[in-house]
């Protein structure tokens, strides 16, 4: 079965990590042994022989009671309720998922462990020791705190995590904290919280709690006799992790083993030539690499841990294995067919699924899988907004008396926990749940407190149904509004906050948090932490964040509200490897293209929002291509400037090979003339014409050099005619990079800027200082440097200025200029007098007359692949003249002189794009020349380098699985380790299918819940008394999906959070795959206000094969 992080159990809460948490002292250290461990009682099971144990040492430490327990008592019976989870949470802290994670942070698993167990709503914590960085000199180790929510960010973890912190919480059985097991040996105090003991403080009271257990031979407490079936499930749980982790093992062992030679061999094949003999064309080669793979994951077995519901399941016997490609099929993963799918399949299901915080996106029950009807929100709405002091909606009721301090107001979400913990808000959410007869669990009272808070503050979406709905509308606000084109997102949540309280939804200070839980549901893109600066709506930028986000929240929603930029955008690096998954990313393609169409000028924007075929076709091949010109922009700005001497020892190197010196200077003429400049490099000669006639009136200074075979006359090309070549190709490139950049600046800005450049009256010119000395000599100096690029435009009578500059990626106003003339030139400059004049910038080549007049429009333009940016583009590139640099770049020799001269070029080619000598850096591998402080580049892409950085020096490391994929993956130049560098892979958005989901309340439901490819999922809630996948009847409509059974009644079940929730189904009947032994309890449950007649039953059965056959 697939196994996600939360499937486990989903977290509650941010947690903040005591900063000292207080340890009890104890007599002996946790890792001191005991000598004399006490014998044990033969035919006692395990909690009798450590009662006697604990009785025992009350009876023989009373003296000092407030030291007890800190005490170490055992061994502990390994077959004892206590025992057996202590082993478990060993067996967990030692599994290859999290011996990887640590290995990945530094952490150091020998050392103590601290584990801070879930508390209410507030998520486990634990604490380990970092080791320290090398070098540093440090020996010592630093305690950091990791948890699914540690303060207000989202962590990565292990797959093992949700196991162990429910591990920790049996445990610890409130406890604040507790240390891993080390050995076999337990503080009394754990022993104690364990059993339901509590510790006496006197000497009399511990020799009475001794003598009493001597006699009842049984704890205080009895949670631990209930605690066996929650461990079965554990074992269960862990079962499918050591599945999971075995067939990863398989993955990068045994498959890559027979399957490299097999990909190698056939890549061969395609180097020869067509027509000889095994030659292999691209789609033949695909064709064999698919069929090798296939072979063999059909023949390499993976065993299956007989304690995994996988195994129950299949119904496998003791010992069997399966197939490693019937694991994949079971799993409901895409089967892989190239390397780059097995390496992204490997990575996604080693990868930890993102965890949910506490009450998920804040969206109640309209969050649910089946949220209530459109009858059941107004009654849920109506009478609260009837309620005295309910003028301005429920959200400003409840939050008027809140006293809060500063930290917790900046914290949005933990003011809305404050408002889901008061009192009046408590007694709210009770009386819907009653109102409505919704089952009870442990977030279903907040589930209907949020449900009103949302209906309170966006009663306009929500309750309205004169207007046509618009998913970007929000409480009245629009998302999408023109004005927020090129703005930063959190410009964008500021304005809905302002509009809030405008409205009087919201008092000044809680508008930000009614703008959070709002966004939190319906647009949490926008709530996504440390989102570059230069990511801005209406970008492509913004389309894969959004799509981004949509893949997380469907796994865990609320998650991305609590996750930085870089997490997000890494973790979308993995493919879908479900269909599921795959239409959820597509869906979302659909919405965000939409969006992007509307905002690059490409389709006008509709009311419903909804647009034919066509025109998304044509939103889909603009977005790919502007991400495309974009791509390869950003693969252009990364090449080097080629130079005479780069291409003159390049073809040194083809002919002579490598192990020569070739820049050494060490040959010089036998006979010497007063003109000689002494000794010379070979790659000198050979730029100086030499080589090519021979060397046979040089000798050389070294006597390592093999002369003789230099001094024979070779047919080197002419390095003159090579370097033209290439450096007219070079300029060709850097032209549609810096064009991309330009393109891409005009494009991102505000939408008014953007009508200007487009509709303005234009021109484009520079800026130079004329100055004059006493002497009469005038001197021009360029303020506008080649890098940059003035704008005056002209519209309904405004003028703006703009500055173009391509070294600081900016696009900025300038208003000091906006009186200036473009073209005007100072004829007759003043001796001591400085002025300016602004020579008209045009760019070469032929451009349409009409160009830059004044176009009479108020439409949205499509900025990037307009007529005038494109002309703008070319301006710039005239004034930039990077054919000028060709002399430079022709290098002297030292023929010449001693300067390198081509040095200079490069210098400014690096100041030319930002990022330039990073990217270099990176691609050479020199991670730590500043590539770790970057992560957004000129051309929008997050050349992600914080997190991948760090990913790519942990490959490099050899210590993770990845490591072996990723040797191969540089050989075979796809996958993910290319993906590391920031142009290799940026076509994969716009290379994934952009489809839009099946309509229908049957497929759009099981898209919401989930996939149930499992009972297991359903018996997770243990409390029900019966679990069944069927059809039931909501809005006139019958719908399929998970439910339980409590109380006679049928409950839809959330695989998300693991709950039933809601009111009782309505005509509820399980389909063929209930399980056998609940049937009979399904057949027993009633609903007094509902029979089922015939019709029902034959309705039920043909939606259900519709469904099930496709019709």
């Amino acid at each position: 079965m697939t196994l996600s992080a939360n499937r486990f159990n989903p977290p509650l809460a941010p947690a903040v990590p005591y900063e000292n948490p207080s340890i009890q002292t104890s007599r002996l250290s946790l890792s001191a042994p005991q000598t004399n461990p006490p014998q044990q009682t033969a035919g006692l099971d395990g909690d009798d022989q450590l009662l006697e144990q604990y009785a025992r040492h009350l009876r023989t430490n009373s003296d000092a009671p407030w030291l007890l327990g800190g005490d170490l008592i055992g061994p502990i019976p390994p077959d004892s309720t206590l025992g057996k989870w202590r082993l478990h949470l060993e067996t967990l802290l030692q599994s290859p998922d999290v011996k990887a994670w640590a290995r990945s942070n530094r952490i150091d698993l020998s050392k103590a462990i601290g584990l801070f167990a879930a508390r209410g709503n507030t998520p486990g914590f634990a604490s380990f020791t970092v080791k320290p960085l090398a070098g540093t000199g440090s020996q010592l180790g630093t305690v950091k705190y990791f948890g699914s929510f540690v303060g207000d960010r989202s962590h990565t973890l292990p797959l093992s995590w949700p196991l162990i912190m429910q591990a920790a919480a049996v445990l610890a059985n409130g406890q604040a904290v507790i240390f891993a097991p080390r050995g076999d040996m337990a503080r009394v105090k754990d022993v104690a919280a364990f059993y339901g003991e509590s510790l006496p403080a006197t000497k009399d009271a511990t020799l009475e709690r001794a003598t009493q257990l001597e006699k009842q031979k049984v704890f205080a407490g009895r949670a631990h006799l209930n605690k066996d079936e929650v461990f079965e499930t554990q074992k269960s749980q862990r079962g499918d992790l050591s599945n999971l982790n075995a067939f990863n093992n398989q993955i990068t062992h045994s498959l890559l083993d027979a399957f490299v030679p097999l990909y190698l061999g056939a890549q061969q094949r395609t180097q020869l030539q067509p027509g000889a003999a095994g030659y292999l064309d691209p789609d033949q080669f695909k064709a064999k690499v698919k069929d090798d793979l296939e072979t063999l994951l059909g023949r390499l077995t993976l065993p299956i841990d007989p304690h995994s519901s996988y195994y129950r399941e299949q119904a496998l016997a003791p010992g069997d294995s399966v197939s490693l490609k019937r694991f994949i099929e079971d799993s409901g993963w895409l089967m892989p067919t190239t390397l780059a799918e097995l390496r992204n399949l490997y990575s996604s299901s080693a990868a930890p699924s993102p965890l949910s915080p506490p009450y998920g996106n804040l969206g109640g029950a309209l969050s649910w899988p089946v949220p209530p009807n459109h009858q059941e929100q107004l009654g849920s709405y109506q009478p609260l907004a009837m309620l005295p002091g309910a003028k301005y909606g429920l959200f400003r009721q409840l939050t008027s008396k809140l006293a809060l301090d500063a930290s917790t107001m900046a914290q949005p979400r933990k003011v809305i926990e404050s408002i889901l913990d008061s009192a009046e808000g408590l007694r709210v959410g009770k009386s819907l749940q009653a109102k409505f007869a919704g089952i009870s669990t442990e977030t279903s009272v907040a589930d209907w407190l949020l449900t009103a808070l949302q209906l309170s503050l966006d009663q306009e979406t929500l309750l309205e149904r004169s207007s046509v709905p618009n998913r970007n509308k929000v409480a009245g606000f629009d998302l999408a509004n023109p004005e927020h084109y090129g703005k930063h997102p959190s410009t964008v949540v500021k304005a809905l906050s302002d509009h809030l309280e405008s409205k009087q939804k919201a008092t000044t200070e809680m508008a930000p948090v009614a703008a959070h839980l709002l966004l939190s549901r319906r647009a949490p893109a926008y709530l996504v932490k440390d989102i570059p600066a230069g990511l801005t709506y209406g970008s492509h930028s913004w389309v894969s964040l959004e799509v981004a986000v949509a893949r997380q929240e469907a796994k865990a929603p609320g998650s991305t509200t609590l996750m930085t930029y870089e997490q997000v955008i890494n973790l979308a690096e993995l493919a879908p490897i479900t269909v599921e998954d795959r239409a959820i990313e597509a869906s979302a393609q659909s919405a965000a293209l939409k969006d992007w169409g509307v905002a690059n000028g490409v389709i006008t924007a509709n009311d419903k929002g909804e647009y034919t075929p066509d025109q998304m076709a044509g939103v889909r091949a603009a977005f790919n291509a502007q991400l495309v010109e974009l791509a390869h922009g950003a693969q252009a700005s990364s090449s080097e400037m080629p130079t005479r001497r780069a291409l003159a020892l390049q073809a040194l190197k083809k002919q002579f090979g490598e192990g020569i010196d070739f820049e050494k200077r060490n040959l010089e003429a036998i006979i010497k003339n007063r003109d000689d400049v002494g000794p010379q490099s070979l790659v000198d000669i050979y730029m100086n014409g030499g080589v090519p006639v021979g060397l046979r009136g040089l000798q050389c200074t070294d006597p390592s050099v093999p002369i003789h075979r230099l001094q024979v006359v070779h047919n080197l090309p002419d390095i003159n005619e090579a370097f033209a070549k290439a450096f007219s190709a070079y300029c060709a490139t850097m032209h549609k990079a810096l064009g991309a950049q330009v393109k891409h600046l005009i494009a991102t800005l505000p939408l008014e800027d953007r009508k200007n450049i487009e509709y303005g009256k234009l021109a484009t010119f520079k800026q130079v200082k004329v100055s004059t000395n006493n002497f009469a000599v005038t001197s021009r100096t360029p303020l506008t440097n080649r890098r940059s690029l003035l704008l005056r435009t002209e519209r309904r009578g405004v003028v703006t200025v703009y500055e173009i500059n391509l070294e600081h990626n900016t696009l900025r106003r300038r208003d000091d200029l906006k009186n200036v003339t473009p073209g005007e030139l100072v004829e007759y400059p003043q001796a001591g007098v400085s002025s300016s004049e602004y020579p008209t910038v045009r760019p070469a080549g032929h451009s349409a007359a009409t160009i830059t007049d004044q176009v009479p429009s108020d439409n949205i333009p499509n900025s990037f692949a307009s007529a005038r940016t494109a002309y703008i583009a070319d301006a710039l590139l005239t004034h930039t003249d990077l054919a000028s640099f060709e002399d430079q770049a022709r290098d002297q020799t030292a023929f010449d002189t001693e300067l390198p001269w081509y040095k200079h070029a490069r210098k400014f080619l690096a100041n030319f794009i930002p990022l330039y000598p990073a990217i270099k850096n990176f691609q050479a591998g020199n991670i730590g020349e500043g590539i770790i402080d970057l992560a957004f580049d000129v051309f929008g892409f997050m050349v992600g380098l914080g997190a991948a950085a760090k990913a790519a020096k942990g490959i490099q490391t050899g210590t993770s699985a990845l490591n072996r994929l990723g040797k191969l993956t540089k050989i075979f130049g796809r996958t993910a380790i290319p993906a590391l560098n920031p142009f290799d892979t940026f076509f994969t958005l716009a290379a994934l299918p952009l489809k839009g989901l099946k309509q229908g309340a049957v497929g759009g439901y099981k898209l919401a819940a989930g996939s149930i490819g499992s009972y297991d999922v359903l018996k997770a809630g243990k409390t029900a008394d019966a679990s069944a996948y069927g059809t039931f009847k909501f809005n006139n409509d019958f719908m399929e999906g998970p439910a339980v059974l409590k109380q006679g009644k049928w409950y839809g079940y959330n695989p998300i959070t693991q709950q039933p929730y809601g009111s009782p189904l309505k005509n509820f009947l399980p389909a063929a795959r209930i399980e056998l032994d609940h049937f009979g309890k399904w057949a027993r449950a009633s609903d007094p206000t509902m029979s089922l007649d015939e019709g029902v039953v034959k309705t039920w059965k043909r939606v259900v094969s519709d469904h099930r056959n496709g019709a």
